[in-house]
């Protein structure tokens, strides 16, 4: 099979593009969530709410905007 006869490669191409995009994109969140996560574990349970609090909101958008206000 030839790859470059393949009917579904400009789709592969498009969904690792679209794909690519995404992980760029939310890395920061992603790094934010990782950290926050292993920051909650080190510091045990009352932590762990409030850091998977932070997390949801650095992955929506939201944390930035309260980050700024303080």
């Amino acid at each position: 099979m030839d790859l470059w006869r393949n009917q579904y490669l400009p789709g592969y191409i498009l969904v690792g593009v679209v794909l690519l995009w995404l992980v760029l994109r939310l890395q920061e969140a992603v790094i934010d969530l990782l950290l926050g996560f292993a920051l909650a574990y080190l510091l045990g349970t009352p932590a762990r709410l409030l850091t998977w609090l932070h997390s949801l909101l650095a992955a929506t958008g939201l944390a930035a905007g309260v980050e700024e206000r303080v």
